[in-house]
């Protein structure tokens, strides 16, 4: 049988994030300017593999607002990915991605988090209450950029308690192919979702502090839901591009 991949915390992992100064608060959503900034710093910053101007540019390109989390920009997430190509694989992921002082002229942020939950495919949850940490479902990380700092978390917990969409559309803006990858059907909804999320997190990368603790935190925010095929072009341009540094990408099973 052709072999299935099952796409765990290491596929959400990859983060997201005219002049200076943090121009996208809550309340307004992202110039296609600012967008294409914010998917740069976080690349940059090492925050996003290969395949994350796909996948989280989707997200940002469909959000027509932003809300707040952790005293941070923020925009939720639920994210049905379908790879196609050399390999079959199939996800759901489901978060939150937050970021300050994103600086469209220099492509940067000062700070930015993703937390979530990952989980093979099987349609979009309605709620989630799950663990974060190695071995589970659930992921968190946090990067500081004055001293290149990167977070892992190790433990906490991530929850969904509500969730609402509108009509499902196709997406009238997607991101252009890059290297080994292409969106060949995206569909998109937008609407809110509200839960919370804490995590304790290790320095992987950085001169900052060897911890970082996330406190409990509560959100309810614009959200966004989109449905991706992505053609990928080689098993091994799938297995790096998923990946996040120290977490294996994905576990094959067979069939």
């Amino acid at each position: 049988m052709r072999p299935r991949v099952l796409l765990p915390l290491a596929a959400a992992a990859a983060m997201l994030f005219a002049g200076c100064g943090d121009g996208t608060g809550p309340g307004g959503a992202l110039t296609a300017e600012e967008e294409a900034s914010l998917i740069e710093a976080l690349g940059s910053a090492g925050l996003i593999a290969a395949a994350g101007p796909l996948t989280f540019g989707a997200v940002v390109a469909q959000a027509d607002d932003l809300g707040a989390a952790g005293g941070q920009s923020a925009v939720g997430y639920q994210m049905q990915i379908v790879f196609t190509g050399g390999l079959e694989a199939e996800a759901v992921s489901t978060g939150l991605l937050g970021w300050t002082q994103l600086n469209t002229g220099a492509n940067t942020v000062a700070t930015a988090f993703n937390t979530g939950v990952v989980q093979p495919g099987g349609g979009f949850p309605a709620t989630l209450d799950e663990a974060i940490g190695d071995g589970t479902e659930g992921n968190g990380i946090h990067y500081i950029s004055s001293s290149g700092s990167i977070y892992l978390a190790d433990a906490g917990r991530f929850t969904m308690s509500s969730a609402v969409f509108g009509a499902t559309d196709e997406c009238p803006d997607v991101p252009a192919p890059i290297a080994g990858f292409s969106i060949t059907s995206c569909r998109f909804a937008t609407g809110t979702m509200a839960g919370s999320f804490d995590f304790e997190a290790t320095l992987i990368t950085g001169t900052g502090a060897a911890t970082f603790s996330q406190p409990p935190t509560a959100y309810a925010v614009p959200t966004v839901r989109v449905e991706l095929v992505i053609d990928v072009q080689g098993v091994s341009e799938l297995r790096s591009a998923l990946g996040v540094v120290a977490r294996p990408a994905f576990t094959p099973e067979d069939e």
